[in-house]
């Protein structure tokens, strides 16, 4: 059994210094998002001022337009070949500096949701080094029962890191011990369903990674990330975790496309008041490990107490 100091020890210092970490590498995307989000709007400012001071002068619209060639090197002679050429008038350009900053914002979730990964296997391996018993007898793989308690953090951090299924694996065994959890998953101050939120995520951040940001069908998709966190039914779903879902993609053209720019939240409105889709995802990220770690320290406070 480990000592009560060897407890205080990890407690204070491991489990404070995780969540302090997911803390610093959430803030700093948001941050680069923010920066994203800024350098785009001087972008689009200069262009808009540009075809201002062009719109009187019809005759030099020719010159509004950036051309672009493409060419590389033959791998067999070394000489350039060209393979493309665009023209882009001012409205191309608007349209290339809209998909620019959407696929930046995408990769930033992207590598939001992998330091949420890392830190549910950060976190795991520290509630099994403190109490072994919030651990399945399976991540343990073939050592013995006697030869848990002899076992350093650096194990546990190896077999978390190895665990399979991960994140949902951890998760489904940090709601089995902790029932808290699931409670305020469903029920909560955001108002949303925050299983769903995450599964939302991480289904966002396959189709970004693996399908450029398109899904083939959205209502497939949809169907897909509600069935996987059992909210389908059978058909029968709730019409707020369907909204959720399709919050997260455009309209018309781009109804199968993940978008995750701002929006306007109160279009009938005079003024313009705007909410940014990446930075509620993140939100729900921080939302879910805040849950997570506080319901862990709770625990791990009264086991290193009790021993």
């Amino acid at each position: 059994m480990k000592s009560e100091l060897q407890g205080e020890i990890v407690y204070e210092k491991t489990l404070n210094k995780i969540y302090d970490d997911i803390c610093n590498k959430i803030s700093d995307l948001v941050l680069l998002q923010r920066e994203v989000r800024d350098s785009t709007k001087r972008e689009l400012d200069a262009l808009n001022e540009y075809a201002a001071s062009m719109a009187d002068h019809p005759e030099f619209e020719d010159f509004t337009s950036s051309r672009h060639k493409r060419v590389f090197n033959c791998a067999k002679t070394g000489e350039p070949r060209f393979y493309g050429y665009k023209k882009q008038g001012i409205e191309d350009r608007r349209l290339a500096i809209f998909h620019h900053k959407n696929k930046q914002y995408q990769w930033l979730l992207v590598e939001a949701y992998e330091i949420f990964e890392d830190y549910l296997q950060s976190i795991y391996a520290c509630a099994g080094y403190i109490d072994s018993s919030l651990w399945a007898m399976s991540d343990f793989g073939s050592i013995s029962i006697d030869e848990i308690d002899s076992k350093d953090y650096e194990f546990y951090l190896g077999k978390a890191n190895n665990k399979k299924g991960v994140p949902r694996s951890i998760i489904c065994q940090f709601r089995k011990k902790f029932p808290d959890i699931q409670s305020f998953e469903e029920s909560n101050k955001l108002n949303v369903d925050l299983n769903l939120a995450i599964s939302i995520i991480e289904y966002l951040r396959h189709i970004i990674v693996h399908k450029r940001g398109w899904v083939d069908d959205k209502q497939k998709f949809i169907k897909l990330v509600l069935e996987k966190c059992g909210l389908y039914n059978n058909g029968k779903y709730k019409e707020n975790h369907e909204k959720l879902i399709s919050h997260f993609f455009g309209d018309s053209e781009y109804q199968n496309m993940v978008i995750l720019l701002e929006y306007n939240l109160y279009p009938d409105l005079p003024i313009k008041i705007t909410a940014n889709r990446f930075e509620q995802l993140v939100s729900f990220i921080m939302a879910y490990s805040t849950l997570i770690a506080e319901s862990l320290s709770d625990h791990l406070r009264k086991h290193i107490t009790n021993e």
